[in-house]
């Protein structure tokens, strides 16, 4: 589960440092040349193999508001990669609003998933770590 933990948390790290600077749609295309496509496929590649690799840990975990937060990035997704001229001009007007409103549902979901489990861990931890103590001091014998 620490394992598990630790990578999601380098994988939330590298979300959220290309959501705050635009690695996606600035720096990597503009200054390394990188289009923005091949950004967002290696994203939507290292994504499902993070869960791929960690599917006992995934499996075992009560994954609904991760399940939630992938369908809302999904959506704020596909508002960000669908040219606006293609959308119909309601969706014109409401595509930000859309596309963040959904991208701030999946962070959030995202959020609970993830302080949930990490709690569950740490009590899980904490009562193993009780359990030893109590098997220690029962093995010491007063004479």
């Amino acid at each position: 589960m620490e394992k598990y933990l630790l990578f999601s948390g380098l994988l939330t790290l590298v979300l959220m440092l290309d959501d705050l600077f635009l690695f996606h749609e600035q720096v990597l295309p503009i200054y390394l040349s990188v289009p923005k496509p091949v950004v967002i496929a290696a994203y939507l590649l290292i994504v499902p193999l993070h869960f791929v690799v960690f599917r006992r840990e995934l499996i075992k975990s009560e994954a609904y508001p991760l399940i939630w937060a992938c369908g809302f990035f999904a959506i704020s997704l596909f508002f960000d990669l669908v040219p606006s001229e293609y959308l119909p001009f309601i969706w014109r007007l409401k595509n930000y609003v859309v596309e963040d409103g959904a991208k701030l549902l999946g962070i959030l979901a995202w959020f609970v998933y993830f302080s949930r489990l990490s709690m569950t861990a740490l009590a899980a931890r904490r009562h193993d770590t009780q359990n030893e103590a109590i098997a220690l001091s029962s093995d010491v014998r007063v004479p």
